[in-house]
This record gives structure tokens, sequence and C-alpha cells, in this order.
């Protein structure tokens, strides 16, 4: 669950739901390790890296933020309170470009996190979806690589642009998918 995932499971967790966060890489500091024995040595963990893991590739772009200009329900304000909440400089919330820094980042990665458990969330690192089940037409779970099974009728998909392999998946189950305008 990159930036999106952990903050719609946090939503989720805020709204009473109990969701179960599956994360394909490792947490946000391993995977920060991950990340520099990538760049540093050339050494490549495939399940942890900047594309996986916790925070996505969001955690390694430096903590830029883009306006909000175009949301006119104003959405972009509950993220940045939220972040805000989290750990983030309060500066944020007024700057023309605000920034919060890849290393603040790991920190609110894990306060969201925390706060997800704290209200009856669960949070699952190194668990890759490998398939969705659909019976008569309806999403009824997912498959673990790990083989185990997740009965639930909804679920929300955070996987950034790289998860191929999930993408495939998807297709080949017919799941309707189209690209962002």
């Amino acid at each position: 669950f990159g930036p999106c995932g952990i903050f719609a499971g946090l939503l989720l967790a805020q709204m009473g739901f109990k969701p179960i966060i599956l994360e394909r890489g490792t947490e946000v500091r391993q995977r920060t390790k991950d990340t520099w024995g990538l760049w540093r040595k050339s050494v490549l963990n495939p399940e942890s890296n900047v594309q996986f893991g916790e925070g996505g590739a969001g955690t390694f772009s430096d903590g830029k933020l883009y306006s909000q200009i175009k949301d006119p329900k104003f959405l972009g304000r509950k993220v940045l309170h939220e972040f805000v909440k989290a750990g983030a400089p309060e500066e944020i919330l007024y700057v023309s470009k605000p920034h919060i820094g890849t290393f603040r980042l790991t920190g609110m990665v894990e306060n969201m996190r925390e706060q997800i458990r704290e209200l009856g969330g669960e949070v699952r690192f190194q668990e890759r979806v490998s398939d969705v089940l659909i019976e008569d037409g309806q999403l009824v779970g997912v498959q673990l690589a790990s083989g185990e099974t997740l009965h639930s009728r909804h679920v929300v998909l955070a996987l950034g642009h790289s998860a191929r392999d999930t993408f495939r998946m998807l297709h080949s189950r017919g799941v309707f998918m189209e690209a962002k305008p």
C-alpha cells in the first residue's frame, strides 16, 4: 500500500471498518535499507525496493506534494490534514509548493500504520495477492501467494504502476480496467 493505500486503510479504519492491509513488500524502515542497498550496492530485493513496500514509490519522491487547485471538493485537504496529524510540518497546509521530505515521510507512514492498528485494522507485510476470487460475477475474496484465502466482498487495490503481474492477473480474470486520463 503506497501513500494512497495507507491513506485508504486509515480512512476505512477511521470510518469504523477493520481493514486488513496486505503489503507486498516490507515495512518502511526495512524497505529504506533495501532501497539504499540497491542504489549503493546494486543489490535488488524484487519485493522490497523503490516500487514495492510500505509507503509506495511516493516515499522516495522526496516528499513533494502537488497542488490541489483542481480539487473542487477539497478532498486533498483531508490528505494534508492527516499528514500533519501523522507528523508532517503544519506549513504543508498553506505553502504554495508543500514538501515533507523522504526521511520525515518514513515516520509518518509508521504513525499512520500504528493508527490503523489502534483502530482495529491489521497490517501484514510480505503478503502478495495472487488471485481475486469471483463467483457469479461478484468478488468474494482474494487468494494470497502463501495459499491463504481471505473472504470479502470489498477490496481496495492500491497497486501503483509497477505491479504488472497483478494487472495481468486482474485482466485474465476479466476485471475491467482503464488508464487514467
